[in-house]
C-alpha cells in the first residue's frame, strides 16, 4: 500500500521524456551519502539503472543570464570570480568566526532552523543563493528556506554542533576518515568499483 498526498504517486518527482530527451520537474539527481540510501537500492536491485554525469564534476549556474562553471574545490572557489570578495572573506574567516567554544550557541530552538539559514549564518547569503540554493533544487525539489538542516544535511549539522565550525568540522573528518579507509581496504572489489557522487536512473528520478 502506498500513501500519497498528491494526486499520484511520486510527489514532486515527474519525469518527462520526449524526443529522446528526459526531463525531470522535481529533483533530477540523489547521492547515496546514507546507509539506509545504500540499502535501499540494493534491496529493490536498481543499482543497474543507476546513471551517472558523463562530467561528474562539472555543474553551471546561470547567474544574470550567463552560465558559470561551478568551481569543483575550495581553492578554485576563492579564486575565481563567481563569488564576491565578501563572500570569499566570510568563508575564509569562517574557521576563526566559528569555533569550538560557539557550538554552545546552537540551542534546542535551532534543531528547527532551515537550511538557509544555516548556510547563512556560516557563509553568508550568496553562498546560499548561488551554491546551495541550484543544488538543493536538484537533488530535493526544494528551496533551503522549507527544508530543515538537521534532517537534510545531519552530517554537517552535527559538524557544527561537535566543533563549531563546518569547514574546520570537514577538514577534521576528512583526516579521521582517511584512517579508517586504510582498515576497510579490505572490503570487497564490487564497493571499489562503485562511482560515487550524484545519480539519476534511466528513464529519469520517477
Amino acid at each position: 500500500m502506498v500513501f500519497e498526498a498528491d494526486e499520484r504517486a511520486g510527489g514532486k518527482l515527474r519525469s518527462i521524456s520526449k524526443d529522446g530527451l528526459i526531463w525531470d520537474e522535481g529533483a533530477n539527481t540523489m547521492t547515496e551519502s546514507e546507509m539506509e540510501v545504500k540499502g535501499l537500492l540494493d534491496d529493490l536491485g536498481i543499482r543497474e539503472k543507476q546513471q551517472f554525469p558523463i562530467s561528474q564534476y562539472k555543474r553551471y549556474v546561470v547567474r544574470n543570464g550567463v552560465p558559470f562553471l561551478i568551481p569543483t574545490n575550495p581553492i578554485a572557489l576563492l579564486t575565481s570570480n563567481f563569488l564576491s570578495a565578501q563572500s570569499k572573506f566570510q568563508i575564509i574567516l569562517e574557521p576563526f568566526l566559528w569555533k569550538k567554544s560557539d557550538s554552545a550557541k546552537v540551542s534546542a530552538e535551532d534543531a528547527k532552523e532551515s537550511v538557509g539559514g544555516f548556510f547563512q549564518r556560516h557563509f553568508g547569503r550568496e553562498v546560499v543563493d548561488f551554491l546551495i540554493d541550484p543544488f538543493v533544487a536538484g537533488t530535493s525539489a526544494g528551496d533551503p528556506e522549507s527544508l530543515v538542516m538537521r534532517h537534510s544535511f545531519p552530517e554537517l549539522w552535527n559538524l557544527e554542533k561537535r566543533y563549531g565550525s563546518v569547514i574546520a568540522g570537514a577538514i577534521k573528518s576528512k583526516f579521521s576518515a582517511r584512517k579508517e579507509k586504510s582498515a576497510e581496504a579490505k572490503g570487497s572489489s564490487e564497493k571499489k568499483r562503485r562511482q560515487r557522487g550524484s545519480f539519476s536512473f534511466l528513464g529519469g528520478m520517477q
